[in-house]
């Protein structure tokens, strides 16, 4: 997956109504430096300066899927290659939130699937994810088997209408 990379094609319909069908993805890296006190630094867990990646994929309901199965290779690539083992969580939506239970199901399905058909073991945060999406959560455990929040991505489908 390249950063700022477009794929898609154009669709005439029969009635002439023309649709876009992309995939737009963007990453950006961005150093984060905290004040942490002394005694509570942890290996590569718990550190004063380190590179956040964030990114952001826009994709049609259909390339949902692959998308999201993308993203669960580099998760795993990454875990295994630096030799932790993980655990996902399944965070559904929470108490409030924004958009309708339609677009929450399609988004809480997309990655609950995604995760079933890689045959991931997961356990689900009930009312976890934050109020505008469903989320899988990846913890990572250190050598004497305590937990850390590691990785988290969102499938939302809540974003401004585009009329064409």
């Amino acid at each position: 997956m390249q950063a700022h990379e477009l794929s898609g094609s154009y669709h005439d319909s029969q009635d002439q109504t023309a649709q876009l069908s992309i995939c737009l993805r963007y990453a950006e890296l961005g150093t984060v430096y905290r004040y942490e006190r002394s005694g509570v630094l942890h290996g590569m867990l718990r550190v004063r300066g380190f590179t956040q990646d964030d990114s952001h994929i826009f994709c049609t309901p259909e390339q949902l899927k692959g998308e999201i199965d993308g993203i669960l290779d580099l998760i795993d690539t990454l875990m295994t290659t630096f030799g932790y083992t993980y655990k996902c969580y399944l965070s559904t939506r929470p108490e409030k939130y924004l958009g309708t239970d339609e677009e929450w199901e399609l988004a809480t399905s997309g990655l609950e699937d995604a995760m079933k058909d890689r045959g991931i073991d997961y356990e689900i945060d009930e009312g976890g994810g934050v109020f505008y999406a469903p989320k899988i959560d990846v913890k990572l455990f250190d050598a004497i088997g305590r937990e850390w929040q590691d990785r988290r991505f969102k499938s939302t489908s809540i974003c401004p209408a585009v009329s064409m």
